[in-house]
């Protein structure tokens, strides 16, 4: 899959196990420069991780060292999905993705949209129980909207918004460093303490020149970015709404739907 805007390109492709993988998000290539692109891939893959490429929204099963934006435990105590692919859909600048667990009653959308004349990709997900009345409630530890991936840089700077009374919106900006960094807000609302908004660059952009990865939760809830740079050069984070000890329950037939995550480069 291929999503093209005005001035960049965002690239996603099935891998081996199922799962939508993501292959490039930045400057403009052509299909031929996709397809000889190395999916994103760390200079030193752990050779215990079946696919390099990383998950557009990784669930916490499999070789996967990074966070997990989806956690889901099923009625028999079984955790964790499996997916496979079963196709897309495309329709008024918005792609879904389809995918259901390889054996349990679980669907789910991956879904991207891209307006008109803008370069902001939004990006969110749809979680259904596709099962029988007598299949058994399927509890949602976590459901991110997105993961997002930055391409190889020399080094990684983060930038983000906290704030006080009579001084919101204060711009801090570090060095981001080789760990997980967890960007939050617990308060039941979004506040000016903390704001659901992150930029990373390579250190050394301004408003006026380099190239910058920037995305914003649509939501005014308690809410949860996380970003994991990794020691061998990979850079991804994955956000949503929640914390951690908050769980929702999906009976048969329903539904839990994320709000949308705007990616900007």
């Amino acid at each position: 899959m291929v999503l093209r805007t005005p001035n960049s390109v965002y690239a996603v492709r099935i891998g081996a196990d199922g799962s939508p993988r993501h292959l490039h998000w930045g400057e403009i290539l052509d299909t031929d420069a996709l397809c000889g692109l190395p999916v994103a891939t760390s200079p030193a893959t752990s050779s215990f991780e079946s696919d390099p490429a990383p998950d557009e929204l990784a669930p916490q099963t499999g070789a996967r060292f990074g966070p997990a934006g989806l956690q889901v435990r099923f009625a028999d105590g079984t955790r964790g999905a499996q997916w496979s692919f079963t196709g897309h859909t495309v329709r008024d600048g918005e792609i879904r993705l389809q995918l259901t667990d390889r054996r349990y009653p679980l669907a789910a959308e991956l879904c991207y949209r891209v307006r008109p004349g803008s370069d902001v990709i939004e990006r969110w997900a749809e979680l259904t129980h596709t099962g029988a009345g007598d299949s058994g409630p399927i509890t949602v530890d976590r459901l991110d909207s997105a993961s997002w991936t930055l391409p190889a840089l020399p080094d990684y700077r983060l930038s983000h918004l906290v704030g006080g009374w009579n001084s919101e919106f204060q711009l801090q900006r570090d060095r981001l460093p080789v760990a997980e960094t967890v960007l939050t807000s617990r308060r039941g609302v979004t506040s000016h303490h903390a704001n659901p908004w992150l930029a990373l660059d390579d250190g050394t952009a301004d408003e006026e020149h380099g190239e910058i990865w920037s995305t914003a939760l649509a939501w005014s809830g308690s809410w949860r970015i996380t970003v994991h740079r990794d020691p061998v050069g990979r850079t991804s984070w994955t956000g949503g709404f929640g914390h951690e000890g908050l769980s929702w329950t999906i009976q048969p037939g329903q539904s839990l739907h994320t709000p949308v995550f705007a990616g900007l480069y």
